[in-house]
């Protein structure tokens, strides 16, 4: 079984953005993958934010992990886009196919 050792561990890509003064200053650290509007932490320096983030992202997952919740995982990103470029390679050589028969057709 995953702990949250595991979890941690994963590296979960971040959305940086930098807050206007009017917006409170500083930086919102999120991870989309993880949910961006429940999963973030404001704060005046990266590092302070990337503090708060931590925290957060383990109190999430530990009450995730015993909810039993379906974690998202970074690679499985990866696999999808892997997936699309398989569909993308597949797709190419069915064209590739069809405009040789159809020229086969045409010289005969």
């Amino acid at each position: 079984m995953k702990d949250i050792d595991y979890y941690m561990s994963l590296p979960y890509a971040l959305k940086v953005q930098e807050l206007s003064e009017a917006d409170g200053g500083g930086l919102l650290l999120s991870i989309p993958l993880l949910g961006e509007a429940a999963v973030n932490a404001h704060g005046a320096t990266y590092l302070e934010a990337r503090e708060k983030l931590e925290r957060l992202k383990r109190d999430f997952l530990e009450i995730w992990i015993e909810a039993n919740v379906n974690i998202p995982e970074p690679q499985d990103d990866i696999q999808g886009i892997a997936n699309v470029i398989e569909e993308a390679r597949k797709a190419k050589g069915w064209l590739e196919e069809a405009r040789s028969r159809a020229l086969q057709a045409a010289e005969a």
